[in-house]
């Protein structure tokens, strides 16, 4: 789902495409015709005209076995246009289903494709680029995807920069500046140490020396600088309110992180810090956004129920609970203004609020059995 403007927004199952111009209040169904028992597996709107839905359908037990077709539009889905997705040669011999699109404008898009991919999960895979709108596609590196690499969200700024989420467990933040050919690993610190991941520290050392037992103890490791394991962190993908400035959340065991960027993305400081989550969320992204600078998260505070928590710049976290119980949490966040905003809840739960978390209503729509938002 995504709130693509006040009131204006989408919802999905794998069965079908709706859309809402009245918050959720009413759904018009603009499901793409698609072949027979074709399944929806990627969805990206530019904007709240243009949009791309990709389906899947075939075999999907064989190498080969499934066909992609992909429908576009540029008016909100009054009509579309339905081409078919061939994959070019590739050295990757998996089975590919799942899809994920990001489009910088109306003819420059990536597209991932890999082993049970979705737009908030990631696997292994191949990843394609596009400059005709979808109408061909080719390997967005002159090599391919390598096989044991994986395809995740991906921001599209322009047809050259671009973002992705990587790794099984979102521990993986790349960046390219040549339309997807290369990609560079960033990597971020935590400004705070938790007593969370200080035990990480002692558990991981511990479980490598009695592979290795060449590691030094790990109380004597953690006296000294305290480095950071790469495990740690957990990243979303980076949002950007113009080319220079932009903010990416990350979440550490026990925190979670608000970095800054004033060049683009070639440097990043912390900006801001929620301490205090929930034990189950260590190791999972914290869902967040960032509207007009104020950073809306959907943590999990020690021993409480889910809470949207809004931070400002330089001011005090505002925090209201969530009608989802507390081994819910939240899924998925979009949010058009700082008081507007849909969250999807573990539960398959579309939620809405317009005075900023303080009241919610369901806006679920009658998906058929089985389906989910």
């Amino acid at each position: 789902m995504q709130l693509l403007a006040p009131n204006v927004g989408w919802a999905t199952s794998m069965q079908g495409l709706l859309w809402t111009s009245n918050g959720g209040a009413e759904w018009e169904d603009i499901t793409p015709p698609a072949p027979k028992d074709a399944l929806i597996c990627g969805i990206f709107f530019l904007d709240t005209n243009r949009g791309w839905v990709l389906f899947e359908h075939g075999e999907p037990d064989i190498p080969g076995g499934l066909q992609f077709d992909l429908a576009s539009t540029d008016n909100a889905g009054a009509t579309w246009s339905m081409r078919h997705v061939t994959v070019p040669e590739r050295k990757y011999p998996g089975i590919l289903n799942g899809g994920i699109l990001a489009f910088a404008d109306s003819v420059h898009g990536w597209l991932g494709l890999g082993e049970g991919l979705s737009a908030a999960s990631r696997g292994t895979g191949v990843l394609l680029a596009t400059g005709d709108g979808g109408e061909t596609w080719k390997l967005a590196t002159a090599t391919g995807w390598d096989k044991f690499d994986s395809v995740g969200p991906m921001l599209m700024l322009t047809p050259e920069q671009g973002w992705m989420v990587g790794d099984d467990v979102y521990n993986e933040l790349l960046v390219t500046r040549d339309g997807g050919r290369t990609w560079q690993s960033i990597e971020l610190e935590s400004p705070v140490k938790t007593d969370l991941m200080r035990e990480y520290d002692r558990n991981a050392e511990q479980f490598e020396r009695s592979f290795y037992q060449k590691l030094p103890p790990a109380a004597a490791k953690l006296a000294g600088k305290e480095p950071q394991h790469r495990s740690y962190a957990a990243y979303g993908l980076p949002t950007f309110k113009d080319p220079k400035h932009g903010y990416v959340c990350v979440t550490y065991p026990g925190v979670v992180v608000l970095f800054a960027t004033e060049d683009g993305g070639v440097t990043w400081k912390p900006d801001r810090v929620l301490a205090g989550l929930h034990e189950a969320q260590t190791g999972a992204v914290v869902v967040s956004a960032i509207v007009d600078s104020t950073w809306i998260t959907g943590r999990v505070p020690k021993g409480g129920m889910p809470q949207l928590t809004k931070l400002g710049p330089g001011a005090s976290a505002t925090d209201t609970t969530m009608p989802a119980p507390e081994e819910s949490g939240v899924f998925q966040m979009s949010f058009a203004t700082a008081s507007q905003g849909w969250v999807v809840t573990n539960e398959s739960k579309l939620l809405s609020t317009n005075d900023g978390g303080a009241t919610w209503t369901d806006i679920t729509p009658g998906w058929p059995t089985g389906a989910t938002p």
